[in-house]
């Protein structure tokens, strides 16, 4: 089969023919006609195209063949673009957009999540995630420092540069700024990973990890001094 990429490289380094200007015009507004299946990955959605397009031909004269006439090789890779042009389409009306939330210098802000979870942001910080999916993939990205406080459910994942941080039901606070990372349970249990690394935090440990140094060290806080930040 010849890759999807491949075609439009051939078709943008060959001359072509006004008559094959043409049909991909025509290709492309038929494509524009088409409804765009839901829930379909790309792969199907490739496959399924590709399926049709060869039906229409026998098995000895395949639309997709190498050894094609150069019409029908033509059409071939007209028709392989418009299912490309599809297929792009698709993606971007399958992919949900991002929440994001942010803070200014000297500002914090607290975020109530769909399952009921917080988040209170510490100035000049930042979190992104899916709100459309939370229910089952609560997952987030983090820049800055936050407290978060997470709802008993499924896993709870806080995604950093330096770090991974997962939890079921719990507070604890998160800090990553360059090249320091420092994760604080206040409740429960917090599973942290970074590289061939992890440790699972009980309430009043703290994992502080250094990358420039390479220091990975887990020891005990005062939750009265710490993540203090949120008081005002």
């Amino acid at each position: 089969m010849v890759k999807k990429d491949k075609l439009i490289e051939q078709w943008l380094t060959e001359e072509q023919s006004a008559d094959n200007i043409e049909q991909l015009k025509k290709a492309i507004a038929f494509s524009q006609q088409l409804d765009v299946p839901t829930k379909t990955s790309h792969e199907d959605a490739w496959a399924n195209l590709l399926e049709g397009i060869n039906a229409e031909v026998s098995d000895n004269e395949r639309l997709l063949s190498p050894t094609a006439k150069p019409y029908r090789q033509w059409m071939a890779w007209a028709a392989s673009i418009t299912a490309i042009l599809i297929i792009s389409y698709l993606g971007l009306q399958n992919t949900p957009e991002p929440t994001v939330y942010s803070t200014a210098l000297a500002a914090t802000n607290t975020q109530l999540l769909p399952d009921n979870s917080s988040i209170t942001l510490n100035a000049s910080s930042s979190v992104s995630l899916i709100e459309e999916n939370w229910d089952t993939e609560r997952t987030l990205s983090l820049n800055g420092e936050a407290f978060f406080e997470v709802s008993p459910g499924n896993k709870f994942t806080v995604l950093t540069d330096l770090g991974n941080v997962s939890v079921l039901g719990t507070s604890f606070n998160v800090f990553v700024r360059e090249n320091l990372l420092q994760v604080s349970t206040f409740s429960g249990k917090v599973k942290v990973e970074a590289g061939d690394r992890n440790v699972l935090l009980s309430k009043g440990d703290q994992l502080t990890f250094n990358a420039e140094i390479d220091d990975w060290t887990v020891s005990n806080f005062n939750k009265n001094q710490t993540a203090t930040w949120r008081d005002g």
